[in-house]
């Protein structure tokens, strides 16, 4: 009978080693399956935060998690996208500004410079027009006061327009300024076209 005791003892003594490590070794796998979709998604944001917009996960889930890692994909691969139709657009826009031979200036709401185009040099000295960062560098005080009345203006209005005479060494440049604000209030686009000579040659038929 104590050996029958025994044995019935060593057997429920191995079947509960049996049955914690099938547990233990069910809750490894089921840990896996939750753990490892989730830092996979982890690092998957990372690099995305860093600009990464190509990278994708590229693990096996089960369930919710596998339906989480396919909608991560598909929203970073429509991220993708969307950032390639931008940059296209943006070399579009950049390729018109270069073309144009008018000078263009984007101004931020605090008045910097935040983009000119190449045009902008035959107006200003080149130094002076890639390197100006406020306006106040490219307008003389009786000038720059004339500008951020227009460009309070467009602010309210959307758009306005003005001529200004500029008293350059060579004598008076005449510009014809249009301002445009932005949406969202995210600034300026000016508008500066060099009518001198227009100006001198009207003058010149009104004599004639």
């Amino acid at each position: 009978q104590k050996f029958y005791h025994d044995t019935c003892f060593l057997l429920i003594c191995l079947l509960t080693l049996f049955v914690l490590f099938f547990a233990a070794w069910s809750a490894q796998i089921l840990s896996r399956q939750i753990s490892v979709p989730i830092s996979a998604l982890l690092g998957a944001a990372e690099q995305v935060r860093r600009g990464n917009l190509s990278y994708r996960v590229r693990v096996s889930a089960i369930d919710e998690l596998a339906t989480l890692v396919r909608a991560f994909n598909e929203m970073t691969s429509e991220l993708e996208g969307n950032a390639r139709e931008l940059e296209a657009r943006r070399r579009f826009t950049e390729a018109i500004l270069e073309s144009i031979p008018t000078g263009v200036i984007s101004v931020s709401t605090d008045e910097r410079i935040e983009r000119v185009n190449r045009a902008l040099a035959g107006i200003f000295p080149q130094e002076l027009a890639h390197a100006g960062r406020r306006l106040s560098d490219l307008f003389a005080a009786e000038d720059l006061a004339e500008i951020r009345h227009l460009l309070k203006r467009a602010r309210r209005t959307g758009a306005a327009a003005c001529q200004l005479d500029m008293q350059r060494a060579s004598g008076i440049l005449h510009l014809a300024v249009t301002a445009a604000s932005l949406e969202e209030n995210r600034g300026i686009v000016m508008v500066l076209e060099d009518t001198s000579d227009l100006l001198r040659a009207q003058k010149a038929a009104a004599w004639q």
